[in-house]
């Protein structure tokens, strides 16, 4: 059994997800940063009031004139602190008169601005300003200072350390902002442009975007401040923990079972995949530049993957089957993402410090859940949130599909054919008879409850399965013919008799890449939309297939 799978991907356009910039403007001129405090999201809006009565005007909006807060001023999240993609910072609290003149002052710098995730959040009698507060330009503190938008602070405004809520106004010309007194917040994680920490802070969480999984229950993630715990568990066998270490953060104090776990530096710039059907997953999540290495290019069907090898050769590191130790070992990769079976040789990588991962996609048993494992790419590209969208529009899709066959009588399907004296059939609760059910039809093994494959007889099949209408094998045929010329009794069959027999073999390379085996496994709403086609025509008529072929 080669150990590249194969696979071709459509590629999902998901909406990025953007921040606004919100905009401070007012009578005065001086310039307010507002940057997210610790994650980067803007933090929770409070529900202080400020000056009893002064309303909230949100930032940007053109008002009349300022709003005197003179009893107490709220923010939340961190105010002052230090400078946040600024160019100037205020440390501690701004409370000196040396930073401003006494009375009204303007400044001569250009309109205010807050930056990425800072909004102003609306409440009612009150102005909040969530984020980490970084003042830059010429701001006015003990005069009188633009606070979102036009709201104007007079007396002397006091900002000790982070604000969490307004205590009670220390005299009417006297605006205080407390909360937790005398320490500077943390601003927020510092990344460079490939995404490493540029200076760690213990205290930071640099993992915005946690992932959570409702499908695939063969590996999970768990998050700590910099690292995340990937847990992978095979079928069968004993559960491997990995460290996925934030680039940048230094290696944790790791005991108990973990004192032994392998450690990846993430996000990885360098991975070689032992499956095809990896790589619709890299595709999906714009991370090919990632991709260096493969078992074998003859496998894979995915035109993005073959233009970029076309211009960036990869290394094969198995083209004959068994993995090439030293082919691996010389490339360097930052990980091997192995096709879910231990090889002999990877120990010696292990050795030569290049972790190998195992994926074990196939043993999920909800199509749903073997999909699912682009979040698993994602926790090693940083990519995080580029999965959660792209994987819930499948979801959708797929559910959607399934209500077009739902409360259709039940087709019988003759599934798979043999191998070496062999019938593979798939168990009841198994992926194969998740999609077959999802898509009105059932085998005559639909109650097993067997997940895996189970091994039977031509004469078993024949006994059980024989007048079923609809075939769908899983091999290499194209033609009735070639079918006929493995075994004459397949002729027998109903399915065979009324020209009905299916195999997704389309758009399978010359070198014999299949798209069912490397795009299938990330799209499967794709392949129910086929299945659907074919045992209940009638509700998918004029159905473009993706993947499957009737034998000529």
């Amino acid at each position: 059994m080669s150990q590249f799978v194969h696979h071709r991907s459509r590629h999902i356009r998901s909406r990025s997800r953007t921040r606004r910039a919100g905009w401070v403007a007012g009578p005065l001129a001086a310039v307010l940063l507002l940057t997210g405090c610790g994650s980067g999201t803007a933090g929770t809006a409070p529900t202080g009031v400020a000056g009893g009565s002064a309303p909230a005007v949100s930032a940007g909006s053109d008002a009349a004139g300022p709003t005197p807060l003179s009893s107490s001023a709220l923010t939340s999240g961190a105010a002052a602190g230090s400078s946040s993609g600024s160019g100037a910072s205020q440390s501690g609290a701004l409370d000196s008169p040396s930073a401003s003149t006494q009375g009204l002052q303007t400044s001569e710098t250009s309109s205010a601005a807050t930056s990425s995730s800072s909004e102003a959040a609306p409440g009612s009698g009150s102005t909040a300003v969530s984020g980490s507060a970084v003042v830059s330009g010429s701001a006015v503190v003990s005069g009188s200072a633009v606070v979102s938008g036009s709201a104007v602070v007079s007396g002397s405004a006091v900002v000790s350390g982070s604000a969490a809520g307004s205590s009670s106004a220390a005299g009417s010309g006297s605006a205080v902002v407390s909360g937790s007194t005398g320490a500077t917040a943390p601003a927020g994680p510092q990344l460079d442009a490939k995404g490493c920490i540029t200076d760690f802070d213990p205290r930071a969480d640099y993992y915005p975007d946690q992932q959570k999984l409702e499908f695939a229950k063969n590996f999970s993630i768990s998050y700590r401040k910099s690292y995340q715990l990937l847990t992978v568990t095979p079928p069968g066998g004993v559960a491997e923990k990995y460290v996925l270490l934030h680039c940048g953060a230094p290696k944790p104090a790791l005991t108990g079972d973990l004192a032994t776990a392998q450690i990846v530096t993430t996000p990885v710039r360098s991975l070689y995949s032992a499956s095809t059907s990896h790589l619709p997953s890299l595709v999906e999540l714009d991370q090919l530049d990632s991709l260096t290495g493969v078992a074998s290019a003859a496998f894979v069907s995915e035109k993005q993957v073959l233009d970029r090898f076309a211009q960036h050769a990869p290394v094969e590191f198995a083209p004959t089957g068994p993995i090439d130790a030293e082919r691996v070992v010389n490339g360097k990769p930052d990980v091997l993402v192995g096709s879910g079976f231990p090889d002999k040789s990877d120990g010696k990588m292990k050795a030569a410090g290049i972790p190998v991962l195992q994926d074990v996609d196939f043993a999920e048993s909800d199509p749903l859940g073997r999909a699912e494992w682009i979040k698993f790419f994602a926790a090693l590209t940083g990519t995080e949130g580029k999965a959660e969208p792209i994987f819930q529009q499948i979801v959708t899709d797929y559910r959607a599909t399934a209500k077009v066959a739902a409360g259709a009588q039940p087709v019988q399907i003759v599934p798979g054919q043999p191998y070496q004296g062999t019938w593979y059939v798939p168990g009841g609760k198994s992926w194969n008879a998740k999609l077959f059910a999802d898509a009105g039809g059932r085998t005559a093994w639909a109650e097993d409850t067997t997940a895996a494959s189970i091994q039977t007889t031509f004469e078993a099949v024949f006994a059980k399965a024989a007048r079923s209408p609809v075939w769908l094998a899983s091999t290499t045929w194209t033609t009735e013919k070639q079918a006929l010329a493995e075994d004459p009794r397949f002729a027998r069959f109903a399915a065979f008799a009324a020209h009905n027999v299916w195999n997704p073999v389309k758009g399978v390379t010359k070198a014999g890449g299949n798209p069912y085996y490397e795009l299938g496994v990330a799209r499967p709403d794709l392949v129910l939309a086929d299945l659907v086609a074919i045992v209940h025509p009638e509700r998918m008529p004029n159905h473009d297939f993706t993947f499957y072929l009737k034998l000529n």
